[in-house]
């Protein structure tokens, strides 16, 4: 987790270093999971048992950051965030969560439509069993591309619909697909 922080501090201090030209940026969003899913069996009181899935690349997404404008149509995105999809039965929950920083180049078009392209960095990728008797799963941090389509809704937000190809390794032979697309909801100022 201290190399998240440190990445973080790196981007703000380098990339709002000219701050006529940044803007501060807030987004979530949630998304359809295009990638694994882990079936976990959960056992209610009764002791009778249901199968629930979680996602290792669904679920909801908030994240802070900025926006460097480089020049008339380019600019660069840069975020932090988290990201969490859980399955809650009865008293019971499985959790998979991440702390994502994103790096994009940004491209306009005309005045309410960007294009956008680049990396993510996930942090701390965590499946959380211990509710359901597991024991936790830590992948490595996992590197992905993120590819992104934009309508500006006006001088201080806008709807992005995102893609994102990523794979976590969690120590076994078979990688974990996190890939998912995703709408996001941003406002900057």
């Amino acid at each position: 987790m201290n190399k998240f922080f440190r990445i973080f501090l790196c981007l703000f201090a380098g990339l709002s270093a000219n701050t006529s030209h940044a803007d501060w940026y807030f987004e979530f969003g949630g998304g359809k999971d295009s990638g694994d899913e882990i079936d976990i069996r959960v056992y209610e009181e009764g002791g009778d048992s249901e199968t629930e899935s979680v996602s290792l690349g669904g679920g909801i997404y908030f994240a802070f950051g900025g926006f460097q404008q480089l020049t008339n149509n380019w600019g660069l995105q840069y975020t932090f965030g988290y990201k969490v999809d859980d399955v809650t039965a009865t008293e019971q929950q499985v959790k998979f969560s991440r702390y994502p920083v994103n790096l994009l180049a940004v491209y306009q078009l005309g005045e309410s439509i960007q294009i956008a392209g680049g990396v993510t960095r996930e942090f701390s990728p965590d499946l959380n069993l211990n509710d359901v008797g597991g024991e936790n799963l830590a992948a490595e941090d996992a590197t992905g591309a993120v590819a992104q389509i934009g309508y500006l809704a006006g001088p201080s937000g806008g709807i992005f619909l995102r893609h994102t190809r990523i794979e976590y390794d969690f120590g076994g032979p078979e990688m974990g697909r996190g890939n998912n697309t995703s709408l996001h909801i941003a406002f900057w100022w």
